[in-house]
């Protein structure tokens, strides 16, 4: 198929996620997950995002045929910079200095070019734009293809993109509110109707535009760990990718290896939270533990949590405690067990 029709999937799927936000349903599954399921989204994404940063750093990578990971190469010029990245970034989280993740990733772009000057090869982590400015590129606006979206060949992909969405939202936002302590006592976030109202929205707006997606994004977990609370932050980040539009060539200096450290500091940060899960119960000891190792393990954040609520009804219901399931989570689950059987 082509990306046009693909970009209409992604424009009905937005449609069918905000149709279950004006009914109440998208939040009703967020609030009846127990809080031990909560927690282990939150740490399992924590988890995940440390992970992706140990690869872009060179300390994990894949294994020789027959085994899936092994470690990097630690001797090569990128994954020395990133480790002297990885310390800077420590020493300043350390020492509660405000800016860590920002002058981190600053102070590690230095560094590399520094390394590239001493130590030049084939391979540059780092290169001087040839431009400071640039027109952003809007030719993919409105070219989303809603008829042939519409095909019901497409209603199983359209089926896999709204597991998908609906779930990554719905462990990012449990992530980022409870790094940030915005969770009530019963782990429900206050206002969470209106965050996945916008967040819909930016799955229709995504298509239309022709990306991907638009929801919300784990990397949010970064500007909450250097203070942000309240949606200013989210005002001035949005103002400041605005500009970022225009000065694409000057952002592209920064290499990954600077920052991928980042990432396995907010790890770190989000790790931390694991002490709120209660492993004494099976019931929700195993679930969560599924959510932790499935999240990073599968990087699909929706899959981690699909396995979590799937053993968790399970138990319940094998031991007896259906009553303490809600009807929804049935349904949820069921609806998991389909989307694993149809892979």
């Amino acid at each position: 198929m082509t990306w046009q029709t693909m970009m209409g999937v992604i424009v009905i799927e937005g449609i069918i996620i905000t149709i279950l936000v004006f009914t109440g349903t998208r939040e009703q599954i967020m609030t009846i997950l127990p809080p031990n399921l909560k927690h282990g989204i939150a740490v399992g994404i924590g988890v995940f995002i440390a992970f992706i940063g140990f690869q872009q750093m060179g300390w994990v990578a894949k294994g020789p045929e027959g085994v899936f990971l092994t470690h990097g190469v630690f001797h090569s010029k990128s994954v020395a910079v990133a480790s002297l990245g990885l310390l800077i970034m420590v020493l300043l989280l350390a020492r509660k200095t405000t800016g860590t993740i920002l002058l981190g990733i600053l102070a590690t772009t230095v560094i590399a070019a520094v390394a590239d000057a001493l130590f030049p090869d084939k391979t540059p982590l780092t290169s001087w734009p040839k431009a400071i400015f640039s027109m952003p590129d809007f030719s993919t606006f409105g070219k989303a293809d809603l008829a042939a979206a519409f095909k019901p060949a497409l209603a199983g992909t359209i089926f896999a993109f709204l597991i998908s969405d609906f779930f990554d939202t719905m462990g990012t936002v449990i992530g980022v509110a409870e790094q940030g302590g915005l969770l009530d006592k019963k782990g429900n976030l206050p206002g969470l109707k209106r965050i996945l109202l916008v967040d819909s929205f930016g799955a229709i707006w995504g298509g239309l535009c022709g990306a991907s997606s638009t929801t919300s994004y784990i990397e949010s977990a970064a500007g909450v760990s250097e203070g942000g609370r309240t949606g200013l932050t989210a005002v001035i980040v949005s103002v400041l990718f605005l500009i970022a539009l225009f000065l694409t060539p000057l952002f592209g200096v920064v290499p990954a290896v600077a920052t991928a450290p980042a990432l396995v500091v907010v790890g770190f940060l989000m790790m931390r939270m694991i002490r709120e899960i209660d492993f004494s119960g099976i019931e929700e000891g195993i679930p969560s533990f599924l959510i932790v190792l499935l999240v990073p393990l599968t990087q699909s954040i929706s899959t981690g949590i699909g396995a979590g609520i799937v053993s968790y009804v399970f138990l319940q219901t094998a031991l007896g405690k259906f009553r303490r399931v809600a009807i929804p989570l049935y349904i949820i689950a069921a609806l998991f067990v389909v989307s694993f059987l149809l892979g």
